[in-house]
């Protein structure tokens, strides 16, 4: 959270980013970077697939993380490549 990647998000996104974290740190306790896997990364969104902007989001965050970490050496592997977003449903807008 001290990188300069995530200090140049927005405070909105470092807002949204701090719950999804808070949110995995629950659920993955502690659980070192290197041993996150494609499989918990995809069990993860589909956990989230009833509000697939949520799911989209937890994953752009872990991208985001990932990204970092890969960069940092701190993994060798980014769990989240080729993990596929999410379709949103299209809204559709009638005049009135």
């Amino acid at each position: 959270r001290t990188s300069s990647a995530y200090l140049g998000l927005s405070k909105a996104t470092r807002k949204q980013r701090d719950a999804i974290f808070a949110n995995v740190s629950d659920s993955a306790g502690k659980e070192p970077f290197n041993k996150i896997t494609k499989k918990s990364i995809v069990e993860g969104r589909e956990r989230r697939k009833a509000t697939p902007a949520a799911a989209n989001s937890f994953l752009k965050t872990l991208r985001g993380m990932f990204a970092w970490a890969l960069e940092a050496e701190m993994v060798e592997v980014d769990p989240t490549a080729g993990v596929k977003g999410l379709k949103l449903a299209k809204l559709r807008y009638e005049l009135v």
